[in-house]
């Protein structure tokens, strides 16, 4: 079945924040103290997903399947700190699927519609989060040209 790709609208958050909170529910196993989620974090993350969809700068993309939302996509400017002369930059946080064999389908297209969007808008580059342990999105984003740039270790104090 083929993937269309739209932009997400205030409707599709609920689906949205259902495949999120799988997501940080799998990277709390491996690494509780950086992913550790607060109580009702699920309305938290709608109304904050909410803010994106309107913000100027900014791409929030859903893949949908027959009539599923089977993945989503939020990119928004970054600063850029001076010493570094990469231009303007887009992070892309919130960005997952709903099961991992659909990172070559509904990954590979919402990647394309954001690096097309970003493009337009005068980005030069991006920078895309994965949980360190999320196999299948690794892989896919080294598959698409994107190069692991940095790496965060964290402890509890």
């Amino acid at each position: 079945m083929s993937i269309a790709v739209r932009d997400c609208t205030a409707a599709d958050l609920e689906v949205v924040v259902h495949i999120l909170e799988a997501r940080r529910e799998d990277y709390a196993r491996y690494e509780p103290v950086f992913w550790k989620r607060k109580p009702g974090v699920a309305r938290s993350s709608a109304d904050y997903l909410r803010t994106w969809l309107n913000a100027d700068r900014t791409v929030c993309l859903v893949a949908i399947q027959g009539e599923d939302v089977v993945g989503f996509l939020f990119g928004r400017e970054a600063p850029t700190p001076p010493v570094y002369d990469a231009g303007p930059t887009a992070v892309i946080d919130d960005y997952h699927v709903k099961s991992p064999e659909l990172w070559p389908t509904a990954g590979a297209a919402l990647l394309a519609e954001a690096r097309a969007r970003l493009k337009d808008m005068g980005f030069r580059q991006f920078v895309v989060v994965s949980g360190y342990k999320d196999h299948a999105k690794m892989v896919f984003l080294r598959d698409h040209r994107l190069s692991l740039a940095s790496a965060w270790f964290t402890a509890a104090l």
